[in-house]
Parts: structure tokens; sequence; C-alpha cells
């Protein structure tokens, strides 16, 4: 089922990939790679569900494959670096979809905002689970440019990070993002599995 799901996820792609090949305006054209992305990655996860039974996805190794894929897509490579720590956190697409989309969000949006050009850092991601309360904290920081003055998650018109919240209240968490004192960006979700 899950492969069937993957497949017909990946045609969806596909057709929007065409589309895109035949918009003329680049806003149109720059929201329809966003879907496509989105998409490929819900596909992704589909693809890795493991356990037919349990259906689910370890997200300690899901963030390390998809942020390492995310950096080396970005050509950012060699001059930003990714390090991350994460805790065994065995979950089921209920959770992991909403999730690895959050993350990678983050990860993606880090790379184009906070190191922009050829600027070089580091991005660190750590996801800690405490099992006995079902809860667990996703934190990505990084030694990027930072936030804007008056940088409120809650009035930022982008895309992703809308979508990045409204997949947060899904999960019974609320993501914050602030500007750390040493510099760049920290961003948290603490989220019920």
């Amino acid at each position: 089922m899950q492969h069937r799901v993957s497949n017909n996820l990946a045609r969806i792609a596909g057709l929007m990939k065409l589309q895109r090949r035949a918009v003329t305006y680049e806003s149109a054209g720059l929201a329809l790679e966003d879907s496509v992305s989105r998409i490929d990655l819900v596909a992704w996860i589909m693809r890795n569900l493991p356990d037919p039974s349990g259906q689910t996805v370890d997200m300690a190794r899901f963030l390390a494959d998809t942020g390492r894929d995310i950096v080396e897509c970005s050509g950012a490579a060699g001059r930003v670096s990714l390090e991350v720590e994460a805790d065994p956190l065995l979950v089921g697409p209920d959770v992991s979809v909403p999730l690895g989309l959050i993350a990678t969000e983050l990860v993606a949006n880090t790379l184009e905002h906070g190191f922009p050009g050829d600027s070089a850092g580091r991005i660190g991601v750590t996801l800690g689970a405490r099992p006995d309360e079902g809860k667990a904290l996703l934190q990505i920081r990084d030694s990027g440019q930072g936030l804007p003055e008056g940088f409120d998650i809650e009035k930022a018109r982008s895309l992703g990070l809308s979508i990045a919240r409204q997949f947060a209240k899904q999960l019974g968490g609320t993501l914050v993002m602030e500007r750390r004192p040493e510099g760049g960006t920290e961003a948290r979700l603490e989220f019920d599995y």
C-alpha cells in the first residue's frame, strides 16, 4: 500500500513538473517547485515505512539522511556543515509526515536565508524524546545571519513557515523561532508522539 501511495504521489509531482515548464510567472513557478518538493518528501516517507504492520519511521535516521540530502541538493555542501544528534524515535505516518515536513522546511529555510550566497557555517539538528511523557523536542540551530529584527513567526508571510506552523498544531505543539544571542537562529518544536 505504501508503494502505491508513493507511486501515485510521484505521478502527481511529475505532472506538476511538466506544468512548471509552461508557467511564465516566476512566483507561480516557485510555488509549483515548492509543492513538488513537499510531495516528493511525502512520497519518500511513504516509501520508507519499513514495517507494514506498525508502519513506523525512525526519525533519527530520517533527519540524518534527509538533512544531508537537502544540504547537498542546495549546493551548500562543503561550506555549510550539518550535525544531527537524535534519539531513536519510531513514529507512525501521522507523526512522521508532518514532522518530516516541518524539519525539512526549517533546514531548507536556514540554508536559503541563514547562509545566502557563499556564506559558510553550521546547522545543528537535535531530537530528544521523553518516552514517559509522550513528548519530544526538535531543535534546529544555525550560525547564520539570524532572523530579521522584529521577526514574528505568527506574522511570517512564508508559505513554508505557515505550513510548518499548521503541522506543529497538528502534532499538539508550537513552533518557535528566535535569534540566538551568539548569532544565528534557533527553531524549537515540542510535540506529542
